[in-house]
């Protein structure tokens, strides 16, 4: 047999791999997130029935939903930089008496990311390659390019911690540690194809690159705001104008990519994973808000079944 019929033959086998692997993956669609209002407008995805917030009582604890969000920006792993499209950061947040804060993050992640296309493709985080199976590969996409996008994806690897409030109006501070993955999509990848795991998640611990612009607000529980010195039911704050930044966090290397993780060690070399030092990640015109119910006059013995009603009344669709 040929050595070109035996990549062919080896190619095989890792397309009839991640066939099945991407088959098995297959699943139902979720539902899209609601349509909120006034106030609430940013925090579609707020865990308010989580039970760590529903148990609030207002007074030692109080209850409060925490977005970050950017247009877009960048992202380098390793020797890979991506250009970030909208990102969007979302959890619920429990401020103690006692200075601590309990965060809790949305059933379905607390982080969602548009795709983005991984710059070279295929060929250029694994080839050229001395490994057989890889070459073969290497050789079908030199001949038919179609096949050699690849798009890289943030997923939640884990619930948002060691949230600081404070952070959020300075620069330079941690504002969360939010644990991430990457998933890799490519016809020759398997369907569970990451750098990172929920075992060993990428840390994100972003900041202000500059002191942030600064607005608060007061609502009504469904969300529509009031005149400025009345009373209402939320107090929101927002921050803005600056970028999210972090040079602190380690990559992992690749993992589950090709049958049997055959593509791996290929991704890893070429990438320069894992590497513990040299990542960076910017997100531009980044906004960063907090609400939470008003802290006037008004006593909230219920405050997390108080807020959670207040969440719902101000889903419009």
């Amino acid at each position: 047999m040929s050595h070109r019929s035996t990549s062919r033959t080896r190619l095989a086998v890792v397309c009839a791999g991640t066939a099945l692997a991407t088959f098995a993956a297959v699943g139902t669609a979720t539902a899209a997130d609601p349509v909120m209002n006034g106030s609430w407008g940013p925090f579609n995805r707020c865990p308010v029935d989580a039970a760590e917030l529903l148990a609030a009582n207002g007074v030692e604890q109080t209850p409060q939903c925490v977005v970050a969000s950017s247009p877009g920006g960048t992202f380098k792993m390793g020797r890979i930089t991506v250009t970030t499209g909208k990102v969007n950061v979302q959890f619920g947040a429990v401020q103690n008496a006692d200075g601590t804060t309990t965060t809790v993050g949305p059933a379905g992640g607390a982080i969602k990311a548009d795709a983005v296309t991984v710059p070279g493709g295929l060929l250029g985080i694994m080839c050229p390659s001395e490994v057989p199976v890889i070459s073969a590969i290497c050789e079908d996409l030199l001949e038919n390019n179609t096949l050699n996008k690849i798009t890289a994806t943030v997923e939640s690897a884990g619930s948002p911690r060691d949230f600081n409030q404070y952070a959020a109006i300075v620069a330079g501070e941690p504002i969360v540690t939010v644990p991430i993955k990457v998933k890799l999509k490519n016809p020759f990848l398997s369907d569970s194809c990451y750098i990172g795991s929920n075992s060993n998640p990428i840390l994100l611990k972003t900041r202000n690159a500059a002191e942030p612009g600064f607005n608060g607000a007061v609502s009504l529980g469904n969300g529509t705001p009031v005149p400025e010195g009345e009373p209402g039911d939320l107090t929101t704050l927002s921050f803005g104008g600056t970028s999210l930044t972090d040079n602190t966090f380690a990559i992992p290397g690749a993992s589950n990519c090709g049958l049997f993780g055959a593509i791996d060690l290929a991704v890893n070399l070429k990438s320069g994973i894992p590497a513990a030092t040299g990542n960076s990640i910017n997100l531009g015109n980044a906004k960063t808000a907090v609400t939470s119910l008003y802290d006037g006059s008004t006593v909230y013995p219920d405050g997390g079944q108080a807020f959670s009603g207040y969440w719902h009344s101000g889903v419009t669709g």
